[in-house]
């Protein structure tokens, strides 16, 4: 079925990885008029997310994107024909409350001939491969099991971290597109350094503790890493006066590791290295050397080598060629790189990197979806036929699938690394190429963690870098347990990155087996407690292209950088053409609902000194409200001084309270904030610091789209462990957020004492005013318990010194069943 053009767009982008998505977004937010076209029956083009059956067919060459329409491409006639249709224009009115579709009077093109176009067809241009020499190993004894988790693992095929600070998390947040992806922090970066010719794994100290504790840096390296790190620091403030006069709260978690509060900056020129390598640069201006210098230039600045790093030439927005060379690493470039690291350290975990639940495909999906919200069209298994040319410029696109056979006409085109344009007989040319590996690994999936030296292991969340040698670039590991729903249980992946400058088949050959005995000494590092099998490798070649194409069809290569695993720079370099194509537009502006709620988190920041306020209030306040104000920050204060941090930093950083503070008093106002900052470590605790990316309470619980605010809250209430919250507590705050509450003093505090006097908080400890029910024991069910008092109060656990108010327990008794041996203890309260 045929259906001819209605009207005209004003970009067509041909792709659907994650830079065509990320720009489709934001040109649609900005009212553009945008249609994304993929000739796969998935999103992300080469950035996809498989599970096992589809990477196995795409690994065959079998996946649907060769599949192409049968149809025939127009003739010149016909397309001249549509061409020269009037076009329909349309206001479309979209706001909070109101839509509507205005038609207008249609548009009169300039009238077009047969000889003022040229057909450019497309189908066998772009057949050339962008992913090839693939290769893949798999045991046939193990494809039952792999079969059966189908549907579990979610490989990708090119992936990339986010900085925990970085471009990509802001965008999230101010787009309100956090809410569609969820991140977990990586744990640790690790190298796999030689030490007397035997391989060793050593960590990258992220802070101050860590510094110190490693036994990789000599004490005198340790110095000068602090010193450069402070040097860093130091260079991403504006000012000399800022940099004297700098608080360390500013600095979070990492400040120490950053700079001392007030301590003098240091002196270094730096002008005179704008030309060296940032290699020499370490080495004269700090002493860095050695294994230290290897950290600082691999682990941190994720360079190929210590010389050269893959970098992008001759770049612009239409008809120009972009290549991609090994320059040299300056000292300008790899500052710039530590300092990126620096502002991300322990914004949500020890490293500065984040990776995404269930891969990366999810976080181009969330920008598609915002094209679609604002009017824009995506067509997926659609072949591009043909592009027509006139005074070599684009004006139309020719699309075809099963279902639709049209011309698209435009007045830009953006085209992926699948989409190579070449016009007056100029080559396609080959301009990067990096050597992917996937692993997918069983075995203990548990790694030393943030608490190395504590003998506590934590889920496996590292990258790992092998340092360049004379033979090969650096090789870099992402590796990735199943709490990251990519695979089933006590199973792991790992993508391997390495960069390739000789496309020879023996060349790439070499370069597999060099991933592969790299993956294998890491394997053998691991301290695992079960076997350690490889249940399914694979690799490929990615190869980026560079073209001559018209001026208002821009080719933007999409990998260029794909061993600089930042996602941050990947959505920097949309950000800039996005700049050149829509000068004076905002990038991906701020949604209403993410204002709102900057708003929000103002108001609940200000009541963050909430202690003082309610000394001075509870004067004020009736003997119920004083009781219940005594209560709360009682329970704040027993925290742990780092648990305490902890809550005022989570609740700050983008977890506001849902109390309409319009509609309450102060007194009120300042009662929520306690609630919900005690809930907000509770909540925390409870998702075992699952993070989303997000300013709408996202933080704290799973986001349901058809809940609201509100209902969300209380139904996670009604959902948790009443170890964790008492029942009255899920009662007072119902009331507030329902605003029943007006005065404080309406609440019932007698049903809130008996509550808490019968609240078992864990399996030895039973607080209740009566003695029935401690007569027999739950073990053996024998009638008779011995008794003993105890003549002072000694907490037996966390939720105690979180719970109890010393003051009101009267005494505590210890019963001790003779038969079994079982004891619990039992407080006995104050009436």
């Amino acid at each position: 079925m045929n259906r001819e053009l209605q009207a005209e767009y004003d970009f067509v982008i041909l792709g659907s990885n994650f830079e065509n998505s990320v720009l489709a977004g934001a040109l649609s937010r900005v009212g553009k008029r945008v249609i994304l076209i993929e000739k796969n029956p998935y999103y992300g083009s080469n950035n996809a997310t498989f599970c096992f059956s589809e990477l196995r067919s795409f690994s065959k060459q079998e996946h649907p994107k060769e599949n192409e329409s049968a149809v025939a491409p127009f003739d010149a006639a016909n397309i001249v024909k549509l061409l020269n249709q009037p076009i329909p224009r349309r206001t479309v009115i979209w706001d909070k409350e109101e839509f509507d579709v205005k038609e207008e009077e249609d548009a009169i093109p300039t009238p077009v001939s047969e000889s003022d176009i040229t057909i450019i067809p497309t189908r066998e241009m772009w057949k050339i491969p962008s992913i090839c020499c693939w290769e893949e190993s798999v045991d046939e004894s193990l494809l039952p099991s792999l079969e059966k988790n189908n549907r579990r693992y979610n490989i990708d095929l090119t992936s990339a971290m986010l900085l925990s600070n970085g471009g990509i998390v802001d965008v999230l947040a101010k787009s309100g597109l956090g809410q569609y992806c969820q991140f977990y922090p990586f744990y640790g970066v690790n190298a796999v350094i030689s030490q007397n010719e035997t391989p060793i794994l050593v960590k990258l100290p992220c802070s101050r503790q860590e510094v110190f504790r490693s036994t990789a840096v000599s004490l005198k390296d340790k110095r000068f890493l602090t010193q450069f790190i402070q040097f860093v620091g130091d260079s991403c403030l504006s000012t000399e006066e800022e940099r004297r006069s700098i608080n360390d709260v500013e600095l979070k978690q990492g400040r120490s590791l950053t700079r001392p509060q007030n301590k003098k900056t240091l002196a270094v020129d730096v002008a005179k290295y704008e030309k060296a390598l940032f290699s020499e640069f370490l080495e004269k201006e700090f002493h860095i050397t050695g294994v230290l210098k290897e950290m600082i230039v691999y682990s941190i600045c994720l360079s190929g080598s210590e010389d050269t790093v893959l970098t992008e030439a001759n770049r612009c927005v239409g008809g120009g060629l972009i290549i991609v060379e090994f320059a040299p690493l300056l000292t300008p470039e790899g500052l710039r790189r530590v300092q990126e690291f620096i502002r991300s350290l322990n914004v949500y975990g020890t490293t500065p990197f984040l990776y995404p639940i269930y891969g990366g495909g999810d976080v181009l999906q969330s920008f598609c979806r915002i094209n679609n919200v604002y009017a824009g069209i995506t067509m997926l298994q659609t072949d591009v036929v043909g592009v027509v040319t006139k005074e070599e410029k684009v004006v139309g696109v020719e699309i075809a699938n099963d279902e639709v056979h049209t011309l698209i006409r435009c007045k830009h085109v953006i085209a992926g690394d699948e989409y190579p344009l070449e016009v007056g007989g100029k080559p396609v040319e080959m301009a990067g190429k990096v050597a992917h590996g996937v692993y997918v690994v069983r075995g203990d999936n548990k790694g030393e963690g943030d608490n190395k030296g504590e003998g506590e292991k934590k889920e496996l969340r590292e990258i790992v870098v092998v340092p360049a040698t004379s033979e090969h670039r650096a090789v870099y590991a992402l590796v990735m347990g199943d709490e990251f729903k990519m695979t089933p249980a006590g199973e792991f992946v790992m993508y391997v990155y390495l960069e390739v400058a000789n496309t020879e088949e023996t060349e790439v050959k070499k370069q597999y087996r060099l991933m592969d005995a790299c993956v294998e000494q890491y394997l053998n590092l691991l301290h695992s407690t079960v076997p350690i099998v490889t249940l399914y490798s694979c690799h490929y070649l990615d190869v980026s292209y560079a073209c001559h194409p018209p001026a208002n069809f821009t080719h933007f290569p999409v990998r260029l950088d794909s061993c600089y695993l930042y996602m941050d720079h990947r959505i920097e370099r949309v950000r800039r053409l996005f700049e050149q194509l829509c000068p004076g537009l905002p990038f991906m502006p701020q949604t209403h609902s993410s204002q709102e709620t900057e708003k929000e988190d103002d108001v609940a920041q200000e009541l963050m000194l909430f202690d003082q306020v309610l000394e001075k209030k509870e004067e004020q306040s009736s003997f119920m409200a004083k009781v219940l104000t005594r209560t709360l920050r009682y329970r704040f204060n027993a925290l742990p001084e780092k648990m305490k941090q902890s809550v005022l930093s989570f609740y700050r950083d983008g977890n506001p309270s849902y109390v309409s503070y319009a509609d309450t008093t102060l007194f009120e106002k300042e009662l929520s904030s306690i609630v919900m900052q005690l809930i907000s470590t509770i909540l925390r605790k409870a998702n075992q610091g699952k993070l989303f990316i997000s300013k709408v309470g996202t933080s704290a619980y799973e986001v349901e789209k058809t809940w609201e605010k509100e209902d969300r809250l209380k139904r996670w209430f009604r959902s948790l462990d009443s170890n964790l919250l008492s029942c009255d507590d899920c009662i007072i705050i119902e009331k507030i957020l329902k605003r029943e509450v007006i005065d404080i003093t309406e609440v019932d505090f007698s049903l809130y004492y008996s509550h808490v006097r019968n609240m078992r908080i864990s399996d030895n400890v039973i607080r209740d005013g009566s003695e029935e029910v401690q007569k027999q024991c739950k073990r053996c069910k024998n009638p008779t318990m011995l008794k003993k008092s105890l003549k002072e109060y000694n907490p037996v656990s966390t939720h105690d010194e979180i719970w109890v108010n010393k003051d009101s327990v009267d005494y505590l008794v210890q019963f001790t069943c003779p038969k079994c041996g079982y004891s619990f203890r039992s407080e006995y309260w104050a009436e």
